[in-house]
């Protein structure tokens, strides 16, 4: 082999092999990376991050100019034009509490981020485990149908013999037809899922996605995570967040109804008297000023805080609906993530026997051409049991992402 052709296979090898090794947690990593509803959500709450020096800057001085047509006359001359400027600084601590309230405000926003994040993930999983459904579900009903196919040519070999009826050739002939449309059908069903699947990553609809050939039904403890429900939910944290923000956002409210001070300086051009000599002749004038905004309508400042406490109030009140909410979520999941579990090992019994009454029913046929239906009964009951099973697997992992959502499971993915 010459050198350029093993580098291009090791580069062929080195492109294909990452695609092929996908793990759930790789699909995790890219909707993290390329999920343009998360990116969004992370853009506003850096643009949260951008009010936080707007709401704690001075507001800016005022720069006013006035020339006077006709000229006002003083004792040391007649006035030319005037030059003003003033600064506003409002209550003391005003801008402090602005200032904690965005970054509170934008701490709540980071939370929203951090729960979209999780929401995307079991989005994905909830994406990920019907396509692991839908290839077993496939690959079993291949394997029956290769397991009719051998089946018909028993019932033909026993039907050529004299020892069954052209009747058993036909009643699998029928089970065939039937394998056949199910396994087209399950196909047409792949292409959907996995468009499904691929959009949640923002990648092109027919991309490939690996998904393994076997999934486990890890050990789960009865209080799994419980008192993470309502310590870690970022939801919650948002909405703790969301209440000190309008706390602040009352005391601004309160220090707006105070005073505020303005620190000025004047400057006026003063022209020389020509008809008459005086002291100070023609001398600029410059005057320090200060102002004070003396809020007395308080219909509005009142009803500003008015506003923001009935805000906070709805937060609370949100606050306590969703624990409520989380509550009962956390129980529904439980019960799913048991019914599973009881139902795995229901079904792996139950295929067990079936396999040995399947054994036994085809052992008669054969010696004496009986029993047939029995065991073409026992094949598709052996199908049903595997195909539950795989969807009772799915069920198990997808009721185990929900509560690692709602517990806000942190995702750690190895890099």
């Amino acid at each position: 082999m010459k050198p350029w052709q093993y580098l291009l296979i090791v580069a062929l090898l080195a492109a294909i092999a990452p695609a092929a090794s996908q793990s759930l947690d790789d699909y995790l990593r890219e909707a993290a990376a390329n999920n343009p509803g998360l990116r969004a959500k992370f853009a506003n709450y850096e643009a949260a991050l951008q009010r936080i020096p707007q709401v704690g800057a001075l507001p800016d001085p005022r720069f006013s100019f006035a020339y006077f047509i006709s000229p006002a006359e003083t004792r040391v001359g007649p006035q030319r034009l005037r030059l003003s400027l003033v600064q506003m600084f409002p209550w003391f601590g005003t801008l402090a509490a602005r200032e904690s309230g965005a970054a509170l405000s934008a701490a709540a926003g980071l939370q929203s981020f951090l729960d979209a994040r999780n929401k995307l993930f079991l989005q994905v999983k909830q994406a990920y485990y019907p396509l692991f459904v839908q290839r077993r579900h496939h690959e079993l009903l291949r394997t029956n149908h290769a397991i009719l196919l051998s089946y018909k040519d028993l019932a033909t070999l026993k039907f050529s013999n004299g020892e069954a009826t052209m009747y058993d050739v036909i009643r699998v002939d029928m089970l065939i037809d039937k394998a056949e449309s199910e396994i087209r059908v399950l196909e047409a069903q792949e292409r959907a899922l996995v468009t499904r699947f691929n959009s949640l990553l923002n990648r092109p609809p027919a991309a490939a996605v690996q998904i393994p050939e076997v999934l486990m039904a890890s050990v789960v403890s009865e209080d799994y995570r419980r008192d993470s429900l309502l310590q870690a939910n970022p939801q919650l944290s948002a909405l703790d967040l969301r209440v000190q923000s309008l706390r602040a956002e009352r005391e601004v409210a309160l220090k707006q109804g105070m005073p505020q001070f303005g620190i000025g300086l004047d400057y006026v051009a003063v022209d020389q008297r020509i008809d008459v000599g005086v002291p100070d002749n023609g001398k600029d004038i410059l005057m320090p000023m200060l102002s004070i905004g003396i809020p007395i309508y308080r219909g509005g400042y009142d009803a500003a805080v008015e506003e923001v406490e009935l805000r906070r109030r709805v937060v609370e009140d949100a606050k306590s609906e969703l624990t409520n909410r989380l509550i009962a979520d956390y129980a529904a999941a439980r019960y799913e993530l048991d019914r599973a579990r009881h139902l795995l090992e229901l079904y792996a019994g139950l295929v067990v026997k079936a396999e040995q009454s399947k054994d036994l029913l085809i052992a008669a046929y054969r010696n004496s051409g009986i029993y047939l239906e029995e065991v073409l009964r026992m094949q598709q009951d052996i199908l049903g049991y595997r195909m539950d099973e795989a969807s009772a697997l799915s069920d198990f992992n997808l009721a185990l992402a929900k509560l690692d959502y709602l517990t806000a499971k942190q995702f750690a993915p190895s890099p």
